[in-house]
């Protein structure tokens, strides 16, 4: 009979050989291509060095409860790097650099030889673009400074950015559901195709889904005792979306403040003290981002209704819908108009409006989560009532909901396609935290409750206590 600790030094064990085989395999393949001059050295040694560091971040960060973490990292971090290639591959040979990243790196290049002058560039520098365009082209130069990165190099940088921000989400989801579930949403996030390819180039959604992770993750500590000490990591989050896109920073605060308003667990006076205090900062930090949001779309807030949003959506449109992959309809202006406007943010293009190979893979990852949220729709009504009880999964939930009425109005599905990356990690959240339904049967025969981490730790490593329930500790090894 194996003991716990035997099972344990045996799956230490296994991880390592087949992390040192997959090393081999990758030393192997580099040294073959830089052999044949496929590949340059600073794309080798960049390769390793963010995969190492992937390896060390899932090594550091892993507990008990996830031997499985490092070797996952690890392979996620090669898959990021594929899918950034292939990102750069599409853009420079199939497009021919027609994207803005060319733009960003040629830029970059300039602003680096400024900031290795050590002397900080003007952000007038950058001649187009708005300003969150500007910025990107700015921070990309200074990460430049250090040494002169090919275009593709840069691409792994962004995906790297990218893939720090999908860890970030990973370590929100561990504080905020129970341990069976963090295996199938580490997985979920880490592989899923949009956030494998879309962020994985210079542009603005590696930096977003970087900061929108790191403030998902200081938001799920904030909500296990509303302490005000997580509020400045918020605000810095918040703060850097704001300068790139300031309504999906926006967008960000609102769903974090929904939130801590409707959740309904029962907590201490000092808690609920603390809940009123980030309630009022947040509403005060909403106000700027509010004005922000309306000197972008020109709104006049002092008589906003309805039907000023109509030029809004239209403008959007009209901007929006050029290029091959523009369609029609979806924009949702009243309820009736939902089902359409959810298939459009979230499916298309679905396979029978693919007009070329890029589009038929777009289409077949849209196939494939429509069919894993109709195949967990059930289990998900049924745990409905979690969402009243889990803030974070509430923050999810009217992320989504704002992302899809706000971006229907978006009449093309290219564009569609990359800022969906911005949405999907809050929609697997839900998708991994209020479906599997035999997850849920489970820990309720064990008489426990909603999961609520202990705050005297930050690991995610620790028991999982039942509002006035037993506490349990649970291997949450292969739950998948």
């Amino acid at each position: 009979m194996r003991t716990e600790g035997s099972g344990q030094g045996y799956e230490g064990e296994r991880s390592t050989t087949w992390i040192l085989l997959g090393l081999a395999l990758f030393v192997a393949a580099i040294g073959s291509l830089l052999g044949s001059g496929a590949v340059s050295r600073h794309i080798a040694i960049m390769s390793l060095v963010f995969i190492v560091s992937a390896y060390l971040i899932g090594r550091a960060a892993r507990s008990r409860l996830e031997p499985w973490l490092p070797v996952l990292m690890t392979t996620a971090m090669a898959a990021k790097l594929v899918g950034s290639s292939v990102r750069y591959y599409v853009l420079e040979v199939i497009y021919q650099g027609s994207g803005d990243a060319g733009r960003y790196h040629n830029f970059a290049v300039e602003i680096a030889d400024v900031w290795r002058g050590l002397e900080v560039p003007n952000l007038a520098t950058v001649a187009f673009g708005s300003q969150g365009t500007r910025f990107i082209a700015w921070v990309t130069g200074l990460l430049y400074a250090p040494f002169e990165p090919s275009q593709l190099g840069g691409f792994f940088i962004h995906a790297f950015l990218a893939f720090v921000g999908q860890f970030f989400f990973y370590r929100a989801f561990r504080l905020a559901c129970p341990d069976s579930r963090w295996k199938r949403y580490a997985i979920l996030i880490f592989f899923w195709p949009t956030l494998v390819y879309w962020p994985s180039s210079i542009g603005k959604e590696s930096f977003i889904i970087l900061f929108l992770g790191l403030g998902s993750w200081a938001a799920a500590a904030l909500y296990r005792r509303y302490e005000v000490r997580w509020l400045p990591l918020i605000g810095v989050a918040a703060f850097m979306v704001s300068v790139i896109r300031v309504h999906v920073a926006a967008l960000f605060v609102g769903a974090l403040l929904a939130g801590v308003i409707i959740e309904n667990r029962k907590s201490k006076n000092t808690i609920a003290f603390g809940r009123l205090l980030i309630l009022i900062a947040g509403l005060a930090a909403a106000v700027p981002l509010v004005l922000g949001v309306a000197d972008e779309f020109n709104l006049e807030l002092t008589s906003l209704s309805a039907d000023d949003l109509e030029p809004v959506f239209a403008d959007v449109g009209d901007t929006t819908e050029q290029g091959g992959s523009s369609v029609s309809g979806g924009v949702i202006r009243g309820p009736l108009d939902i089902p359409e406007g959810i298939l459009k943010v979230l499916f298309r293009p679905l396979p029978n409006e693919a007009r070329n190979a890029q589009s038929l893979v777009a289409s077949a990852e849209g196939v494939i989560l429509l069919g894993l949220v109709i195949w967990q729709i059930p289990a998900m009504f049924r745990n409905r009532a979690q969402l009243r009880k889990s803030p974070y999964l509430l923050l999810c939930l009217v992320y989504v909901a704002l992302f899809i009425w706000g971006w229907s109005a978006i009449l093309n599905l290219g564009i569609m396609a990359r800022q969906r990356s911005l949405v999907i990690p809050f929609l697997l959240a839900l998708i991994a935290g209020l479906g599997w339904q035999g997850d849920r049967e489970a820990t309720a025969s064990e008489g426990v409750g909603p999961a609520v981490l202990d705050s005297s730790t930050d690991s995610g490593a620790t028991d999982w206590q039942g509002a006035g329930r037993k506490v349990i500790t649970r291997d949450a090894q292969g739950t998948f």
